[in-house]
């Protein structure tokens, strides 16, 4: 009987924490539609040299990358599966919150962020279909589940809190810092315990090239970003953050499909959204410090 309640327990707990963190991250896209304007939301459907650099970055290079990888290297099933789905899923509702630490091209991120989401819908089955052609198995997502999960998760949100922003400026203005500070720290709180619980999966992974292939990978997408992004200095360190780094829920969606026996898929997943969040940080402090020092150079001139 008690093996029973403990299960049961366990059960409740992961399942208000999975709440939770689906919470704060509509929570904290609510809050970035907050300071954000219908424009802002066009801003990259309207500059078609701008969505071609995006995409080509995202959703061309990356996957070919992660595929070259996965058929050259002798990794985990579980870390190749990850490396794939991790490519092909758009950005992830962190990504206006860091991105606006590198940069104020509000517009550029929220119009990066809508564009990489509904580009999205049609783009990971029609790759889906390809590697299934590639890798001769059958892999699946379709196009309902991951506009589901792009409108739930992010596009709905995100246009509450413009509607908010448009209907009472001021109010919207008052909430955005507190709605965001709520949502992060209801984030770190899941991913503590996610961290905390998943310890033995994650240590599973560790060893055979699996850190140094998920680092060579989250590096690549910053320096393909960096390198493919916009002449604007604060545009192009945005498509970098973007690019390494993507959605979990929608890599995650996807891997649970397609190979629901490998059951440490996920905590692959985990690695490289922590990957990307160290190695983003040398990045952002690098971009940060060029911006400080253009600034001084515009004074001075």
């Amino acid at each position: 009987m008690k093996e029973r309640e403990t299960g049961f327990s366990e059960m409740n707990l992961r399942d208000v924490v999975n709440l939770a963190l689906l919470a704060s991250l509509r929570l904290m896209i609510f809050a970035t539609g907050l300071s954000a304007e219908p424009r802002h939301a066009v801003c990259l459907l309207q500059k078609p040299r701008e969505l071609g650099r995006m995409f080509f970055a995202m959703f061309v290079v990356m996957p070919a990358l992660a595929l070259a990888m996965v058929r050259t290297f002798n990794l985990n099933a579980a870390v190749k599966i990850a490396l794939v789905t991790f490519a092909l899923s758009p950005i992830p509702p962190l990504m206006p919150r860091r991105a606006a630490k590198v940069s104020v091209a509000t517009d550029y991120i929220i119009g990066l962020l809508v564009a990489a989401s509904l580009l999205s819908i049609v783009f990971v089955p029609l790759a889906m279909e390809l590697l299934e052609r590639i890798l001769g198995r059958p892999l699946t997502m379709s196009p309902g589940a991951v506009a589901k999960q792009m409108l739930v998760g992010v596009l709905a949100p995100l246009g509450a809190g413009m509607i908010v922003r448009h209907l009472a400026q001021d109010v919207a203005e008052r909430l955005t810092k507190p709605v965001s500070d709520i949502a992060v720290s209801v984030l770190v709180a899941c991913v503590t315990v996610i961290l905390v619980s998943g310890r033995h999966a994650l240590a599973a992974l560790i060893g055979n090239g699996t850190i140094l292939a998920i680092t060579v990978f989250v590096g690549a997408g910053l320096a393909v970003g960096h390198l493919l992004g916009s002449p604007d200095a604060e545009r192009r360190s945005v498509l970098a953050i973007s690019t390494s780094t993507r959605h979990p829920g929608l890599a995650v969606a996807m891997a649970q499909a397609n190979f629901p026996t490998q059951k440490l898929a996920g905590a692959a997943v985990v690695l490289c959204l922590l990957a990307g969040a160290v190695l983003g940080t040398p990045y952002m402090r690098w971009v940060n410090s060029k911006r400080g020092a253009r600034t001084v150079r515009a004074r001075r001139v």
